[in-house]
């Protein structure tokens, strides 16, 4: 997995310009993580394995809290084993490969892939966000 660095320079500068303006700053972020958040899971819906769509309809997007600005993007819940499984293309425990999907179109690391696209132009693409997120 490809790791970005954002410098805390430029989020700094995001934080005193929204500050400056009487903006939330804080609140923008976890906006801004938030709707990232479902870009990546409504782009891992058209690939996540479907067979009977348990797994797709279990995906999940934390909203971010102001103690904690996170934002989980998930599947599985309760069947995560499953769901890692499918994501990591093999059994915990190294058995059972899975060498196709029952649709084409469906893959493995169905949620990094997504996430990887959405961080591709980070820091820039969540600075923009950031500001975009602001309230008016």
């Amino acid at each position: 997995m490809t790791r970005r660095l954002i410098d805390a320079a430029q989020l700094a500068k995001v934080k005193a310009d929204l500050e400056a303006i009487g903006q939330d700053y804080n609140l923008a972020l976890r906006a801004e993580l938030y709707a990232a958040g479902w870009r990546i899971l409504d782009a891992s819906q058209e690939i996540v394995p479907v067979e009977w769509g348990t797994l797709k309809a279990s995906g999940n997007v934390s909203l971010p809290t102001e103690a904690n600005p996170v934002c989980l993007v998930s599947y599985g819940g309760p069947a995560s084993a499953y769901a890692r499984y499918q994501h990591e293309g093999v059994r915990a425990d190294g058995t059972h490969r899975i060498t196709k999907h029952s649709e084409p179109g469906k893959s493995t690391k169905y949620l990094q892939i997504p996430f990887e696209a959405e961080i591709a132009e980070w820091p820039k693409k969540l600075i923009q966000g950031i500001y975009a997120n602001r309230r008016r």
